[in-house]
Protein backbone atom coordinates (compact mmCIF):
# COMPACT_ATOMS: atom_id res chain seq x y z
CA UNK A 1 0.00 0.00 0.00
CA UNK A 2 1.26 3.56 -0.36
CA UNK A 3 0.69 6.06 1.44
CA UNK A 4 -2.82 6.61 0.68
CA UNK A 5 -3.63 3.52 1.48
CA UNK A 6 -4.16 2.66 -2.61
CA UNK A 7 -2.43 -1.35 -3.27
CA UNK A 8 -0.14 -1.28 -5.61
CA UNK A 9 -1.19 -4.50 -8.36
CA UNK A 10 1.16 -5.59 -10.72
CA UNK A 11 2.97 -1.86 -11.10
CA UNK A 12 -0.35 -0.04 -11.68
CA UNK A 13 -1.75 2.15 -9.17
CA UNK A 14 -5.14 1.13 -8.14
CA UNK A 15 -7.75 3.99 -6.48
CA UNK A 16 -9.33 1.94 -3.48
CA UNK A 17 -12.41 3.81 -2.43
CA UNK A 18 -14.63 2.33 0.27
CA UNK A 19 -18.12 4.39 1.37
CA UNK A 20 -16.11 6.18 3.76
CA UNK A 21 -14.11 7.98 1.32
CA UNK A 22 -17.45 8.88 -0.79
CA UNK A 23 -19.09 12.24 -0.69
CA UNK A 24 -22.61 10.13 -0.49
CA UNK A 25 -25.06 9.57 1.77
CA UNK A 26 -28.23 7.95 2.31
CA UNK A 27 -31.45 7.26 4.24
CA UNK A 28 -31.55 3.85 6.04
CA UNK A 29 -35.25 2.60 4.84
CA UNK A 30 -36.52 -0.40 6.51
CA UNK A 31 -36.83 -3.44 4.62
CA UNK A 32 -38.90 -4.22 1.63
CA UNK A 33 -39.98 -7.66 0.77
CA UNK A 34 -39.60 -7.49 -2.78
CA UNK A 35 -41.66 -11.09 -3.55
CA UNK A 36 -45.51 -11.10 -1.93
CA UNK A 37 -45.69 -14.99 -2.80
CA UNK A 38 -43.70 -17.72 -4.46
CA UNK A 39 -45.40 -19.72 -7.49
CA UNK A 40 -45.70 -23.07 -6.76
CA UNK A 41 -43.78 -24.24 -9.55
CA UNK A 42 -39.90 -22.57 -10.50
CA UNK A 43 -40.79 -19.96 -13.35
CA UNK A 44 -36.79 -21.22 -15.06
CA UNK A 45 -36.27 -23.59 -16.93
CA UNK A 46 -32.89 -25.83 -17.61
CA UNK A 47 -31.49 -22.80 -20.24
CA UNK A 48 -31.62 -19.99 -17.96
CA UNK A 49 -28.54 -21.11 -15.51
CA UNK A 50 -26.28 -21.89 -18.55
CA UNK A 51 -23.61 -19.46 -18.97
CA UNK A 52 -23.26 -16.63 -22.29
CA UNK A 53 -19.25 -18.48 -21.96
CA UNK A 54 -19.09 -22.12 -21.44
CA UNK A 55 -15.12 -22.07 -21.47
CA UNK A 56 -12.94 -23.53 -18.73
CA UNK A 57 -13.18 -20.82 -15.89
CA UNK A 58 -9.47 -21.31 -15.41
CA UNK A 59 -8.85 -19.31 -18.70
CA UNK A 60 -11.11 -16.27 -17.10
CA UNK A 61 -9.34 -16.43 -14.09
CA UNK A 62 -5.72 -16.41 -15.18
CA UNK A 63 -5.09 -12.97 -14.93
CA UNK A 64 -6.72 -10.69 -11.71
CA UNK A 65 -9.53 -8.43 -12.28
CA UNK A 66 -9.86 -5.67 -10.40
CA UNK A 67 -12.68 -4.13 -11.20
CA UNK A 68 -15.99 -2.38 -9.08
CA UNK A 69 -19.06 -4.27 -9.46
CA UNK A 70 -20.75 -1.40 -8.07
CA UNK A 71 -20.58 1.96 -8.81
CA UNK A 72 -19.24 4.46 -6.31
CA UNK A 73 -23.16 5.38 -4.56
CA UNK A 74 -24.01 2.06 -3.85
CA UNK A 75 -20.83 1.59 -2.38
CA UNK A 76 -21.40 4.16 0.01
CA UNK A 77 -24.95 3.22 0.67
CA UNK A 78 -23.80 -0.03 1.51
CA UNK A 79 -21.49 1.13 3.93
CA UNK A 80 -23.63 3.12 5.27
CA UNK A 81 -25.95 0.23 6.06
CA UNK A 82 -23.77 -2.06 7.50
CA UNK A 83 -23.07 0.41 9.54
CA UNK A 84 -26.38 0.99 10.66
CA UNK A 85 -27.12 -2.63 11.17
CA UNK A 86 -24.19 -4.71 11.97
CA UNK A 87 -24.08 -4.70 16.10
CA UNK A 88 -20.40 -3.86 17.09
CA UNK A 89 -18.51 -7.01 18.12
CA UNK A 90 -20.60 -9.52 15.76
CA UNK A 91 -18.46 -12.21 13.89
CA UNK A 92 -18.91 -11.82 9.99
CA UNK A 93 -18.66 -14.30 7.12
CA UNK A 94 -18.33 -12.26 4.25
CA UNK A 95 -19.21 -14.31 1.75
CA UNK A 96 -19.16 -11.80 -0.72
CA UNK A 97 -15.25 -10.55 -0.23
CA UNK A 98 -13.45 -8.95 -2.81
CA UNK A 99 -10.11 -7.14 -3.30
CA UNK A 100 -11.73 -4.09 -1.47
CA UNK A 101 -14.16 -3.82 1.11
CA UNK A 102 -17.47 -1.95 1.25
CA UNK A 103 -17.59 -2.43 5.41
CA UNK A 104 -16.98 0.56 7.06
CA UNK A 105 -13.43 1.00 8.12
CA UNK A 106 -13.57 0.85 11.68
CA UNK A 107 -15.20 -2.57 11.92
CA UNK A 108 -11.48 -3.85 11.67
CA UNK A 109 -11.30 -2.38 14.92
CA UNK A 110 -14.83 -3.07 16.31
CA UNK A 111 -16.32 -6.57 15.02
CA UNK A 112 -15.20 -9.47 16.77
CA UNK A 113 -14.14 -11.23 13.45
CA UNK A 114 -14.42 -10.84 9.79
CA UNK A 115 -14.04 -14.16 7.94
CA UNK A 116 -14.38 -14.19 4.20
Amino acid sequence: NDSNGNPRTRGMLVRKFTGDSTPYTFPTPRPIRLVKEWPEETPFEKKDFFRADEADDENFYTLPRLVYHIDEPAVAALTQYYRSNIPAGSNILDICSSWVSHYPLEFKDTMKRISA
